[in-house]
């Protein structure tokens, strides 16, 4: 049951925003706390990689991410002594913090919609079983980029610029999404405007100014770039792809090691059905680039399909949240890997739009996607439920009607105007 305004209590409705305050709080940190052990592999290796950091120096080690995340990563292992629970019940805290925010600025934004169905909306968030998911059981660090995205598109609400632009490149120095925000401000803003001009430029002078590493040591500061185009592809149109297609997916076991080897059968990550990581032990090496004819589709198809909806986006005047959304959805769906993770950057942007209400379903359904695409395809696999054909049959019938849904909600966007 949805609670909203309309059916709490009288004597409560004064206080909704404390009630769904005491929801979120009681959904990302009391529940995940007694249900989940928070160590786990994900911080393992990251605590893993601090420790290379302390040893050899933080600007001699890269991982999958810019290497703004470095600087993360190792300032919460200072912060908690070395000590393993710790640096994991931090970065759980942090986590949920994180997404606590993203519910309070859903709340802000939908309290000044005029539609009857905000309220809902408004509480759909608080109970989503997604990002509990995300913030609790595997704890990657994707809710504080959220975070940063949704905080910037706020400022811009309140005419923040400089704030917004910080909040954008500081985001994408984590994990590139958000510089789609930035992006997105081209195809929203008139171009003689001077606020286009004002945050383009502060998004400039920030992303120079915190990602200073390209002067300092460019290997270190590519590599990420160049250990993500050379990744195999993984849960995505492209991995299932080259299995129909018998396209070469080898692994080389020095460099491409998965962390969850010890947990998953070896034979899913060739099916792309997990992505991989890096073994810690080259993370102070070099690493060259490699393209392939698929990854050379998956950015040509995907760079189009970006350029082209900007066209109409620009046309239709979608408005910054609208477009940013059918940015990170094309991006999504001609992405060469995809990580169940990554649907939360779409997920709650849809309760940003100008009718949320009109998404409805489509939040459930790419909400319910993502929930079968992981954990629960696995979960059936490890219970014995399906052999590895039902897998990849459930797995990738998942994957191919979430693309579905991605693609549906740009050419909506389009028809509709932006509602």
């Amino acid at each position: 049951m949805f609670v909203g305004k309309s059916l709490l209590p009288e004597y409560l409705q004064d206080q909704e925003f404390k009630v769904y305050i005491l929801v979120l709080f009681s959904s990302r940190f009391l529940i995940p706390l007694l249900l989940f052990q928070l160590p786990n592999v994900y911080t393992e290796w990251l605590h893993n990689i601090a420790f290379l950091m302390d040893r050899k120096g933080v600007d001699a080690i890269w991982t999958p991410y810019p290497l703004l995340v470095n600087f993360l990563i190792y300032s919460l292992y200072a912060l908690t002594y070395n000590d393993y629970v710790l640096f994991s019940l931090v970065f759980f805290l942090l986590n949920a913090l994180a997404d606590t925010i993203n519910g309070v600025i859903i709340w802000k934004v939908l309290e000044k919609s005029k539609y009857s169905y905000s309220p809902y909306m408004r509480w759909l968030y608080a109970y989503s079983p997604l990002p509990v998911m995300w913030v609790s059981m595997q704890m990657v660090f994707d809710p504080y980029v959220v975070m940063l995205l949704l905080l910037s598109i706020y400022f811009i609400k309140l005419r923040k610029l400089t704030s917004s632009s910080f909040l954008a490149t500081l985001g994408a120095s984590l994990k590139i999404f958000p510089i789609f925000a930035v992006i997105s401000a081209f195809f929203s803003f008139k171009w003689h405007e001077r606020r286009l001009k004002k945050f383009v430029i502060y998004s400039l002078i920030f992303t120079a100014f915190l990602n200073f590493m390209v002067v300092i040591n460019p290997t270190i500061f590519l590599s990420p770039f160049y250990w993500q185009l050379s990744r195999p592809a993984w849960g995505s149109f492209f991995s299932l792809l080259s299995i129909l297609t018998n396209y070469d997916n080898a692994i080389n076991a020095g460099v491409f090691k998965d962390f969850v080897a010890n947990l998953v059968n070896f034979n899913l990550i060739e099916y792309g059905i997990v992505g991989i990581t890096p073994n810690p032990t080259i993370l102070g090496t070099k690493i060259s680039l490699d393209i392939t004819i698929l990854k050379l589709f998956s950015l040509s198809f995907m760079i189009s399909s970006i350029l082209i909806f900007g066209f109409f986006a620009k046309k239709k005047n979608l408005g910054l949240v609208n477009t940013l959304l059918g940015f990170l959805c094309l991006f999504f769906v001609f992405s060469f890997g995809f990580s169940p993770q990554y649907i939360m950057y779409v997920f709650v942007l849809l309760f940003l739009v100008l009718r949320p209400e009109r998404f409805m379903t489509t939040i459930i359904a790419i909400q319910s996607l993502a929930l079968l695409e992981y954990p629960f395809s696995l979960i059936f696999f490890y219970l014995n439920l399906l052999p590895i054909q039902g897998l990849l049959i459930l797995f990738y019938s998942a994957v191919l009607l979430r693309d579905c849904v991605l693609l549906y909600i740009p050419i909506r966007l389009i028809r509709n105007g932006g509602l």
